[in-house]
């Protein structure tokens, strides 16, 4: 035998080696993942995770059916959108929030419009500094539109940006200071009427200064930083998470790859610019580790500001799939559509099969007849209501049984639960259903006998055969008997006895019985006697 040839032999062997040491260690790697984060989501079980879009655009040449169909394509149960008001080749936009609400009218339960950040008027740094006319009307129109409440966020607005080129058309540098009198104006605004405000501001030193200003002089208003908080460290984001509870981020566009460009150093690297994947759909350890550590505070998005990437929807749709099989299912899940579900009070759809079938808002669906309800009661009730009349699926989007003989209302456990009418307390105890209040109200004009429900509670404020007027505090809201999330399930029955037996009982549509001129319980109104209407067994967001 030659010494080449042995020599050949001996590296092959060598090879071999090398090779099964390094499998090893990358099994025993694995198992070390497994066993600190738990198992992770088989990436072909991710495809029937629905996918809510936080973080996308409306372009005025962008139509209806072309998102439609594309959120269909790919498991997108809704998006949102966020318009585009710029003019001009930079801009690709002309976009409108009536353009959006549209949308959202035409398509309901799919689409969850903001109002619009990304307008010329904005572009002037002086503006955000001493808040001129132009801002003045700017917010006078977000308020008027947020009290329509067909508006669930504020965005994207656009603080620090990086300027860039490219063929479809590019984007010019901002470097406006993140806590400035315009900003708390808007901040404020957020808060009153409980939707989030969306912001772009790259990770700089000074601007991780002004959003923990802003954080801290508005701890009622829940800020989204775009783009993984700036694409800011993993201990800055875990940091900021930590201290303040009202700080959120989305991922939007943040992949790593030629079709979304944001995720890499792009449009220049700085060094404070942090990615969170390889390029090859694999979370860097250190952001695997945040997103594990806070799993409530992160939403998924697209980031689609000019329209002909569109073309690359299905392509970022299929990585962020890759992502999220490298985390653990509750994870998962919370990161893919829960998050924003929670934070935009819709109900998730069921997982879709060759397409999306989606849930509707809330309310949405729900009533015999939605059109007949006045357009801001129902807007309220798609906010408020998580699980609808006749629905097939919980407050947590899991099927049921049985449809729903009632509404679910999500709340926070000890909110206050309140008679919807005038009458007397006939039942107030426990059930297999948790503890649950039952109120007979008077004979309404159609001859019956109605009742109303209250169950889940935490504890009760009255008892059998006490009197209660509308709008007093019965009870306070829980998830005792309710393996989901804390809510009241409020119920409407009729009889034509004047006992009302829950074996016997009729469930009617509680849509058709709202006091449709003032639903919210206000007690300087005059609420008629006849006909008989209910006002909502929650307090309304102010």
């Amino acid at each position: 035998m030659t010494g080449r040839l042995l020599q050949k032999r001996r590296l092959v062997r060598a090879l071999i080696y090398l090779g099964t040491c390094l499998a090893l260690v990358a099994t025993l790697g694995g198992m070390l993942v497994e066993v600190r984060a738990g198992p992770v989501v088989p990436l072909a079980q991710t495809e029937s995770i629905a996918i809510v879009d936080v973080h996308n655009h409306l372009n005025g040449d962008m139509s209806a059916e072309e998102l439609i169909g594309l959120m269909d394509k790919n498991g997108v149960s809704r998006m949102v959108l966020m318009p585009r008001y710029f003019s001009g080749r930079r801009a690709g936009g002309s976009g409108s929030d009536e353009q959006a609400l549209a949308y959202a009218k035409e398509y309901p339960g799919r689409f969850i419009p903001f109002v619009a950040g990304q307008r010329d008027i904005l572009d002037e740094r002086e503006r955000w500094l001493n808040p001129d006319e132009e801002a003045q009307n700017f917010l006078r129109e977000v308020e008027t539109k947020l009290r329509t409440q067909s508006f669930y966020g504020i965005g994207e607005l656009i603080i620090r940006h990086y300027p860039f080129e490219d063929r479809a058309g590019g984007g010019r540098e901002r470097d406006i200071p993140v806590n400035t009198p315009l900003m708390q104006r808007l901040a404020d605004l957020a808060a009153r009427h409980h939707v989030p405000l969306l912001i772009h501001a790259e990770g700089e030193p000074d601007v991780v200064v002004g959003m923990r200003q802003l954080l801290e002089n508005n701890p009622a208003a829940r800020i989204i930083w775009a783009h993984n908080c700036g694409r800011s460290s993993a201990d800055i984001i875990r940091g900021m998470l930590a201290r303040y509870p009202n700080l959120f981020c989305d991922l939007g566009g943040m992949l790593n790859g030629r079709f979304s460009p944001y995720g890499g150093y792009w449009p220049k690297k700085t060094p404070w610019m942090f990615l969170i994947e390889d390029g090859r759909g694999q979370l860097l350890p250190e952001m695997k580790e945040l997103y594990e550590a806070f799993p409530k505070r992160f939403f998924l998005g697209t980031d689609h500001a000019f329209t002909r990437s569109l073309r690359n929807f299905s392509r970022r749709i299929h990585r962020f799939r890759q992502l999220l099989s490298g985390l653990t299912p509750e994870t998962a899940r919370r990161l893919a559509s829960g998050n924003a579900d929670e934070m935009f009070r819709v109900r998730a759809g069921p997982a879709p099969t060759g397409g999306v079938t989606n849930g509707p808002l809330p309310g949405e669906a729900a009533a015999v007849d939605p059109d007949a309800l006045p357009p801001p009661v129902r807007d309220l009730l798609r906010r408020l209501i998580a699980s609808g009349y006749k629905a097939q699926t919980n407050v947590d989007g899991r099927s049921r049984k049985e449809p729903h003989k009632g509404v679910d209302i999500r709340g926070a456990v000890g909110d206050d639960v309140l008679a919807a009418a005038d009458g007397r307390v006939t039942f107030a105890g426990d059930t297999p259903r948790g503890l649950a209040i039952f109120i007979a109200h008077d004979k309404n004009l159609d001859g019956f006998h109605y009742f109303t429900t209250y169950y889940h509670n935490t504890d009760h404020i009255v008892k059998k055969g006490d009197m209660v007027t509308r709008g007093q505090v019965i009870a306070h809201l829980g998830d005792s008997g309710s393996k989901f999330v804390p809510h009241v399930h409020f119920g409407v029955n009729k009889s034509l006895n004047r006992r009302w037996r829950r074996e016997q009982d009729t469930d009617v549509n509680p849509d058709l019985y709202w006091n449709t001129d003032k639903i919210c319980f206000d007690s300087k109104h005059d609420y008629p006697a006849m006909p008989l209407r209910f006002t909502l067994p929650v307090r309304c967001p102010q």
